[in-house]
């Protein structure tokens, strides 16, 4: 395939740049919530009327998607039983008929909707792409966040849906092998508040004629309910980092049980002395794998949830079991720095790259949490590991994000993905809020898709002379807006930046219903660095350091903290 297609976002050439609008995170970002009373808050701004019947449709919103993504362990098979039951359901015949076959344009000044990226230059949108392959006959595929996988036969457009047979649309990663099939790992893992469970992974031996059925699914039911992040593959095996730990199953004998391969905390998995913990579903998130391309028996996994907590870290086996170890090198090992992690390797085995995410610099930096991007020039995961960009070697490369509280990998716990040139192992597109370009391994970079601009007014840039196998990209197709009036609104005062310095967020983030007093959010989507646990929830890295008052407060949207009357 001589192409890769990268989905962008972006202002048609000539236009204006448009109005500030919100970073949006999540649909409950911005919806009403319930106290503990059962009280309704509207969560609109200080001064401003809540609309007749307003807080009725943010309450529908808020409930809808509350039932979808509330946190929590389900026991494998109960998605399997839920769907078989569905299928039992009396139902009538005929066929829909689609009458609205229209282009969404993000863009149009006849609708605005103030809880996403409306009016931010991204023209034609769809929602945002999980994972991308491509084979050497034209041939795409494109999971959605909750979608399900689309073909097309031409190297992109004119898509065909895949998978509407099976019971989960959403994506977690969606893979090639070498023998040409494709592997849909169903459950997205970008843990955003509308990122939803899967019933596990499926494989499709003919994925340029064929369909998914459930009959396709690899393994039982041991992977329902979970997240998948990545899979991998080394030998004969195909790992999966979920949010349930790291498995494996073999990929030649698709039937059998898949295998547990490792799980930080497993008395937190279901059936586990501490299930029904608030925080069980947050204690063995896998984000990805590593695997010696000279010895596939030589692995390293990174673990870890991407606000912080004590089994954060890389590990790989050590006389049979697995162990923390520190990588050498720059890249950062510790639970304070090891959040969110990506790996790429280059086809020759030359290469391995890494995106770091910090939660430290999550809950002290309001300009970024990207801890940096990485290389290992022996072509081992174990390093020696060097550091080839961090967020102002980004900044410099021609983004537009170079202001203060807005910064090149602001959202490095949410958008992360890295493709290596399969014919040039230092050519390197990596994916945060933009697409960042090195041709010398991290030498030097270029931004090929800053933020604001777009190359076609669907919002899509076909480059030619690509690599040939398409990327994974852990991000929404279209990138989050800013401005100064939008900067503006993210500055912190310096003993508000002092205070949440002192503390940290906590393992899991928290959302008063009202921003602290003397304190306005732009999203409505609040983290304060003082937290309260109960005595009979686990305590934490986060829960064990200094809390400073309600009135430090970050976001972790926009991360905007500022006196009401600013």
């Amino acid at each position: 395939m001589s192409a890769t297609v990268l989905i962008l976002g972006g202002l048609p050439a000539g236009a204006a740049p448009p109005a500030p609008r919100p970073a949006h995170a999540g649909d409950r970002a911005a919806t009403a919530h319930r106290t503990g009373a059962g009280t309704v808050h509207s969560l609109a701004a200080p001064g401003e009327d809540d609309e007749e019947g307003s807080s009725d449709i943010m309450e529908q919103a808020d409930q809808w998607n509350e039932a979808r993504s509330a946190p929590g362990i389900v026991a494998p098979g109960a998605y399997s039983a839920a769907w078989a039951q569905l299928q039992g359901l009396p139902h009538t015949g005929g066929r829909w008929v689609d009458e609205t076959g229209l282009p969404y344009n993000s863009d149009d000044p006849r609708y605005r909707d103030v809880n996403s990226n409306s009016s931010g230059g991204a023209g034609n949108v769809t929602g945002r792409v999980v994972g991308m392959a491509a084979d050497d006959h034209g041939y795409v595929y494109a999971g959605s966040a909750n979608g399900g996988v689309w073909r097309s036969a031409t190297g992109g457009g004119h898509w065909q849906p895949i998978s509407d047979k099976l019971p989960a649309p959403a994506t977690g990663d969606l893979r090639l092998d070498d023998r040409g099939r494709l592997w849909f790992a169903t459950g997205e893992a970008n843990t955003s508040a509308t990122s939803f469970v899967g019933t596990g992974v499926y494989v499709l031996a003919d994925p340029r004629h064929g369909e998914f059925r459930t009959s396709d699914r690899v393994g039982g039911t041991e992977l329902e309910n979970t997240t998948i992040r990545a899979l991998r593959f080394g030998g004969d095996k195909v790992w999966a980092a979920t949010s349930r730990g790291v498995w494996s199953h073999s990929t030649r004998n698709l039937s059998g049980k898949w295998t547990l391969e490792f799980a930080p905390n497993p008395t937190f998995l279901p059936g586990g002395a501490d299930a029904d913990d608030a925080d069980a579903a947050y204690k063995n998130i896998a984000n990805d794998i590593a695997i010696d391309p000279r010895d596939p028996s030589k692995v390293i996994l990174a673990i870890g949830w991407r606000s912080g907590d004590d089994y954060n870290g890389f590990y790989t086996k050590v006389g049979g079991a697995w162990q923390k170890i520190t990588l050498t090198g720059d890249i950062a090992s510790d639970p304070d720095n090891v959040g969110a992690v990506t790996f790429a390797r280059s086809a020759d085995g030359s290469k391995y790259y890494a995106i770091e995410q910090s939660p430290e610099m999550l809950a002290t930096n309001g300009d970024s949490n990207l801890y940096g991007v990485f290389v290992s020039d022996s072509g081992s995961p174990f390093g020696p590991w060097r550091l080839a960009a961090d967020y102002h070697k980004l900044a410099a490369s021609g983004s537009a994000n170079t202001s203060p509280g807005y910064m090149p990998g602001i959202q490095a716990w949410y958008n992360q993905f890295l493709q290596v040139d399969p014919k040039d192992p230092r050519h390197l597109y990596i994916g945060l809020e933009e697409v960042f370009e090195t041709k010398d391994a991290g030498a030097t970079w270029t931004t090929p898709a800053p933020t604001g601009t777009s190359t076609s007014p669907a919002g899509a840039s076909t480059r030619p002379s690509r690599p040939a196998t398409a990327t994974r990209p852990h991000t929404p197709t279209s990138t989050r807006p800013r401005s100064a009036a939008t900067a503006a609104s993210r500055t912190w005062s310096s003993a508000t930046t002092a205070a949440c310095t002192a503390g940290r967020s906590t393992a899991r983030p928290t959302r008063p219903a009202t921003p602290p007093t003397g304190c306005r959010s732009t999203t409505a989507a609040w983290t304060c660095c003082s937290t309260t646990r109960s005595a009979s929830a686990p305590t934490s890295r986060a829960a064990t350091r200094a809390s400073p008052s309600a009135a430090a407060c970050r976001t972790t949207a926009s991360r905007s903290c500022a006196p009401a009357t600013a």
